[in-house]
């Protein structure tokens, strides 16, 4: 699933879940961004590979039914090693113990959010990496 907003920030959503794509989908698009979704782990380390520039943030759900986002995460920062690219990778979670957090960062994501996710949340996540208001 590809939307177009033309000359949008684009973010990639890792979510296997049809209507959770949905309902992000939405929100990012209602916030003015482009949006790529993949179901799979595998498709999001694929779209990351063929991307020509970082995407703006990587909404990564954690728990995917091929791979977790963890093991995903890991592919992703080792395809960027190669590439000298860095993607902001979000992880995305029902998850919300205190260590939970601190296991997403050590896995090499850059922040957290925990679902559901609240726009306001997500607006201000996604505005400190375009400076949008």
């Amino acid at each position: 699933m590809v939307t177009s907003l033309s000359h949008a920030p684009t973010v990639l959503v890792v979510e296997d879940y049809p209507p959770g794509m949905f309902v992000i989908t939405m929100m990012l698009e209602c916030l003015g961004y482009a949006v790529v979704g993949v179901a799979t782990g595998q498709d999001a380390i694929e779209q990351v590979r063929i991307a020509k520039t970082p995407f703006i943030a990587i909404l990564m759900d954690v728990n995917l039914a091929d791979m977790d986002g963890f093991e995903v995460t890991k592919a992703i920062r080792h395809l960027e090693e190669a590439s000298k690219t860095m993607n902001t990778i979000i992880a995305v979670t029902a998850h919300v113990l205190a260590g939970d957090r601190i296991r997403c960062l050590e896995a090499g994501m850059n922040d957290y959010i925990s679902k559901p996710i609240q726009p306001d949340i997500l607006k201000q996540k996604l505005s400190l990496l375009t400076k949008r208001t």
